[in-house]
C-alpha cells in the first residue's frame, strides 16, 4: 500500500525555509531539516529527491507567496544572489 503524505508542501516549505533562513543552504544539515519537519530522511527524499531539490522548491514557493512582510533588502544575502534571484 502506498504511503500517503500527511503534511502539505506549504507546511514543509515553511518549516524548511525557516531552517535555511537561519543557517543558509550550506549550514543546514539533513538532520536539521528532519527535526524541523518531523519527517524521516526517507520521507524527505521520497518527496523532494535531495536537500537541493527541497531547497529549490522551497525558494520558488517562498518567492511566489508573500511569507514575509519585509522588503527584499531584508532577505539574507545568500537568498538575494544568483541563482535564487531568478525565482
Amino acid at each position: 500500500m502506498p504511503h500517503t503524505c500527511t503534511l502539505s508542501d506549504d507546511i514543509v516549505f515553511e518549516g524548511a525555509f525557516g531552517v535555511f533562513w537561519q543557517s543558509s543552504y550550506t549550514g543546514t544539515s539533513l538532520r536539521d531539516l528532519t527535526q524541523a519537519e518531523g519527517l524521516s530522511s526517507a520521507a524527505l527524499f521520497r518527496r523532494f529527491t535531495d536537500k537541493d531539490g527541497l531547497f529549490v522548491k522551497c525558494c520558488a514557493a517562498v518567492r511566489l507567496r508573500d511569507w514575509w512582510s519585509v522588503s527584499p533588502v531584508s532577505l539574507p544575502p545568500w537568498f538575494r544572489s544568483a541563482p535564487f534571484a531568478a525565482f
